[in-house]
């Protein structure tokens, strides 16, 4: 059962994006892609999101997280032009303004498996969300990696800087809670304009929004993104309403805040309106947000079961990658096993195959 909403406009929803252009290379082809995958081990993540195939055990929210960022590198990245990809992890457990948001499992590299690993090794930890300097940070990082390269153009011959798509792959269940006064994106909640892309003059919000817009979180513009934001946003259960007051309330029941949320312990002002802010973000950068949660049966599904490619379609091409890995246990280093890993219980076996079987010609 596909229960993952893909949405690339605000009202509309898909199951694939292509590559959008930062300001400066619309309707100019991407030379290099650079690739920033983020996952969010704050406490919260630990929290067990359900199993991700009928009569699995629960798995936690990183773990599904991992599960979808693995499945994402490995099947959604082959068409980026002469991609390299980074990863980090982030949290923040103390105050101490040395304390990073964040910790490289992975810097740059164009060897894809090392990435890959690199999710795999991502840590739960019991701290805090430091989401807005996070992605202050990631930001930052993109914008100094390679800036200035050039190239010699293959068709005039003249050298010119090579255009970049630079990209931010974030695997979250949100809630901004620890990001330092000491960082460009830190900000007081909005309280006023709350609703994407409106947001108070000087919030986290309006800073993230425009970070990602301009490279400078306290400079708006009304341009293009200059950078690309993908989203896979955790949640208990779906959340589709656009009412701001009403999403705002489920977004506190999802965080395991509704308790706190029903007795005023937290005003709409403090429970900030992820699902529209995020999905805000990717849909406007030309990303993908996608929301993971639990179906009615409990399950966490983040594509078909034996759609090993993740086509949308399962077919002679998911059976032949897995003939190709099967006996064979889960290796980092050997994407076609993580494809193949249907009931992602470490092995490509059998219970891999009846899934195969069972769901073929699913989506054709």
């Amino acid at each position: 059962m596909f229960t993952k909403i893909k949405c690339l406009a605000a009202l509309a929803c898909a199951a694939t994006s292509a590559i959008a252009l930062p300001a400066a290379a619309q309707g100019l082809p991407v030379d290099e892609t650079n690739v920033l995958v983020i996952i969010d081990v704050t406490g919260s993540m630990v929290v067990d999101s359900g199993p991700v195939t009928p009569g699995g055990d629960p798995q936690s929210r990183l773990e599904v997280g991992r599960l979808s960022a693995l499945d994402w590198l490995v099947n959604n990245t082959s068409t980026f032009p002469s991609p390299e990809f980074a990863v980090w992890e982030f949290s923040r457990e103390t105050t101490d303004a040395s304390e990073p948001n964040f910790r490289t499992l992975r810097d740059f590299t164009t060897v894809k498996t090392q990435a890959i690993a690199a999710v795999g090794a991502a840590t739960q930890t019991p701290d805090v969300t430091p989401l807005a300097g996070t992605m202050c940070d990631a930001v930052e990082r993109l914008k100094t990696y390679e800036n200035g390269k050039t190239m010699v153009d293959p068709g005039t011959g003249a050298t010119r800087a090579v255009r970049i798509a630079r990209r931010i792959f974030l695997v979250t269940d949100g809630l901004e809670n620890a990001t330092l006064g000491t960082n460009e994106c830190w900000g007081q909640q909005a309280t006023t304009n709350t609703v994407y892309p409106n947001y108070d003059f000087g919030s986290w919000q309006w800073k993230v929004l425009n970070k990602l817009k301009t490279g400078n979180a306290n400079t708006p513009s009304s341009a293009p993104f200059e950078y690309i934001l993908d989203v896979e946003h955790i949640l208990n259960s779906f959340i589709t309403s656009l009412d701001p007051a009403a999403q705002a309330r489920d977004a506190a029941f999802n965080e395991g805040l509704g308790s706190q949320f029903q007795a005023g312990l937290i005003p709409y002002s403090t429970v900030e309106d992820d699902v529209n802010l995020l999905r805000g973000l990717a849909t406007q950068s030309g990303g993908v947000y996608t929301q993971l949660a639990p179906d009615p049966q409990g399950v966490v599904s983040f594509k078909i079961a034996g759609d090993a490619d993740d086509s949308g379609c399962v077919d002679l091409d998911d059976y032949d990658i897995f003939v190709s890995v099967y006996g064979s246990q889960v290796s980092m280093s050997v994407p076609a096993t993580i494809q193949a890993d249907f009931n992602h219980d470490g092995w490509v076996d059998d219970d891999d195959y009846m899934l195969l079987i069972q769901h073929w010609d699913e989506g054709c």
